[in-house]
């Protein structure tokens, strides 16, 4: 479904579509280079959401959203799916070329905090708009990422199965790293301690 031209008037029509083909074998969903802002992605969340955990993108694996200026607010729709079951198999979403910035990112860390995400393994994000500084300038503020990464990372229910790559900065990557390693490891000293 790339570079169709899709906006969110077709998201309605979409989701039909992808609930007459049944949810079993779909495990890949590219809607990268379309149209579809905010308006379209809360859409598609809604309508995801609405069937739970056996909605329409329930086996889905690998989501693509980049380059469709979604902002915070379809971010957040997504995030709130997400934490009502509506991607529990979802390994990686990547949003490259939008306009997200400091609170879709902490919407998407709240998901992955509470469980939502429980399978994700990647974030793509580079090239959006994490530093909040000025809404001109698209560009990539590590302690936005790495507070998505720190955040899963202190999830010690997620922690052993989520391995958070944010593909943004190799210094993003390499902080929430080494914060998790710390944390990982002051939760072992903490066991000890107390035995």
């Amino acid at each position: 479904m790339r570079r169709r031209l899709l906006k969110a008037e077709h998201v309605a029509e979409l989701h039909k579509a992808l609930a007459a083909m049944g949810n079993g074998e779909m495990c890949e969903l590219s809607l990268s280079y379309n149209r579809l802002h905010n308006d379209g992605l809360t859409h598609l969340a809604h309508l995801a959401a609405a069937g739970g955990g056996g909605g329409v993108l329930a086996k889905l694996q690998r989501l693509f959203v980049d380059g469709n200026r979604v902002g915070d607010a379809g971010i957040v729709a997504l995030a709130s799916a997400a934490s009502k079951g509506a991607l529990p198999k979802l390994q990686q979403l990547s949003l490259k070329f939008n306009e997200v910035g400091p609170v879709g990112i902490n919407a998407l860390a709240e998901a992955i905090y509470q469980g939502g995400l429980p399978e994700l393994q990647a974030i793509h994000l580079d090239q959006n708009r994490l530093s909040g500084a000025t809404h001109d300038t698209p560009d990539t503020d590590d302690s936005a990422v790495q507070q998505v990464c720190s955040r899963s990372a202190s999830n010690t229910a997620s922690a052993s199965a989520l391995h958070l790559h944010c593909i943004c900065t190799a210094s993003a990557l390499a902080s929430a790293l080494h914060l998790h390693c710390r944390r990982s490891r002051r939760a072992s000293e903490g066991r000890s301690h107390r035995a």
